[in-house]
């Protein structure tokens, strides 16, 4: 039992480290979102150059596919972010809860895995 600890904290954390960089376009701009992965299961999210400490959860990741998603920080809408790990492009949502009187808005671009 206690090489079991011993190897448990010896292993590195780096383990889980994975960021997608993406860029999205718009009203003719060009907008950047990161993703750092934190745990196994989750990801923070930097928009331009701010970020967030609220996790959003990996719902599906394979080979092919990442889907992140979960309530925003306000509470007023899920996101769901798509990326394609084939063709490094990723399709975003932003899906308002039904009292909220906003559109729902969705956008697409290009990712890179750092």
């Amino acid at each position: 039992m206690k090489v079991l600890f011993v190897l448990i904290m010896l292993f590195p954390t780096f383990v889980f480290a994975e960021t997608y960089s993406c860029k999205y376009e718009e009203l003719s701009q060009i907008k950047y979102i990161n993703f750092d992965r934190t745990t196994h299961s989750h990801f923070t999210r930097c928009i331009q150059d701010k970020c967030s400490e609220y996790k959003y959860s990996v719902i599906f990741a394979n080979n092919d596919i990442l889907i992140i998603g979960d309530k925003d920080e306000n509470e007023e809408n899920y996101f769901l972010f798509i990326i394609n790990k084939n063709t490094n492009s990723f399709t975003a949502a932003n899906i308002n809860f039904p009292h909220h009187e906003q559109e729902n808005t969705y956008f697409n671009g290009e990712c890179v895995k750092e």
